[in-house]
């Protein structure tokens, strides 16, 4: 229909505008971003305390079991943070239904691109160094929700879905690379899993209150900071507990 063509081009023409306006900031956001990276996947490919060459099969299956679930933990709770108020904050911005579905379409439609080949990059690039990238990307894509400007929301969106895309994959393959590696009994894969979706619904209660009492107390963007600030936290422990490792070459 013409107004759905009008309104279609409208957002375009807004999404074109406001990257010009912005490409400056965009150009140091993202040599930051690089810089940031390379410090962290320099310091993620140092050697950590999990390499269980002392302990015996129970220990070394523990320790990897408290170290997966910490860490996943924290970052499903970051998600689950910031995610039932995307909607709310595009909206107090006073952008109409049919724009905050375009941001909504823009981050799904990200996450399937990116999904497609995001486990296969993890797999040569070290699931590790992906993973302190998740971290990082994921806090950009909060960060910038302080911004109401159209084209800013539209950058956060997209970084979400590549960040959603990672922790849909990367982080499972990693724990059972690992698993592999350490030579550890089956049942410890099922174990682990069983025991990381039962957290995971107590993660999700106790993050929907704390998301609630900080936007009731601070505004709408304050869970989005509480987010970034686990997202970062999570990408130290990553860098201190977790050990590199990669998919099969063959």
């Amino acid at each position: 229909p013409p107004l759905s063509n009008a309104v279609s081009d409208s957002i375009g023409d807004r999404i074109s505008a406001m990257a010009k306006k912005h490409r400056v900031f965009m150009s140091r956001l993202w040599n930051w971003f690089q810089s940031l990276t390379g410090s962290l996947s320099f310091l993620s490919s140092q050697p950590t305390a999990t390499t269980p060459s002392k302990l015996s099969s129970e220990q070394a299956a523990l320790k990897l079991q408290r170290i997966y679930t910490l860490v996943y933990l924290l970052a499903i709770g970051a998600d689950w943070v910031q995610g039932p108020y995307v909607y709310a904050l595009y909206s107090m911005y006073g952008y109409s239904s049919r724009e905050i579905g375009v941001l909504y379409v823009t981050g799904f439609a990200s996450s399937a691109i990116f999904g497609t080949f995001m486990a296969a990059l993890a797999d040569r690039v070290g699931r590790k160094k992906i993973v302190v990238v998740f971290c990082l990307v994921y806090t950009v894509s909060c960060l910038v929700k302080h911004s109401s400007e159209f084209f800013m929301l539209f950058i956060g969106r997209l970084l979400g879905g590549v960040a959603y895309s990672i922790m849909c994959s990367v982080f499972e393959s990693w724990f059972v690379q690992q698993h592999a590696l350490l030579n550890l009994k089956p049942q410890v894969l099922s174990e682990t899993f069983s025991k990381v979706q039962f957290w995971n619904g107590i993660t999700a209660i106790l993050a929907g209150q704390v998301a609630g009492s900080a936007a009731q107390k601070w505004g709408k963007v304050a869970p989005f900071d509480i987010a970034a600030i686990i997202f970062m936290i999570t990408a130290a422990l990553v860098v201190l507990l977790w050990t590199e490792n990669y998919g099969d070459a063959s």
